[in-house]
């Protein structure tokens, strides 16, 4: 069975799509904000809550992944889904909103 192997790259998929959104969001507030609000930008402080939650959804990534490895699932994609886990890892922690600005 490779379901946990599937499920693993499921999560870390969405939580792409869901970093890429959330640093949409926060490209289009920073082209709102004017002088001092640009120079703070605190609304990347304020919207750090669901970064955290994406990261936990990284975390069940990871989980299933070692679940994978304990079933001898497919390695072609085990390690295709450690290989979306850490781009979605890089991505998260990255912050590429400040090259779009």
């Amino acid at each position: 069975m490779k379901r946990f192997s599937v499920a693993s790259i499921a999560i870390s998929l969405v939580s792409m799509i869901l970093t890429a959104y959330h640093n949409y969001i926060l490209v289009q507030l920073y082209r709102k904000a004017t002088g001092k609000n640009k120079a703070l930008f605190l609304e990347e402080i304020l919207r750090l809550d669901r970064k955290i939650y994406i990261g936990l959804g990284l975390l069940i990534s990871m989980v299933l992944i070692v679940m994978a490895k304990k079933k001898n699932e497919n390695v072609n994609l085990r390690v295709l889904a450690f290989v979306l886990f850490c781009m979605a890892s890089i991505f998260l922690f990255m912050r590429p909103w400040i090259y779009f600005r």
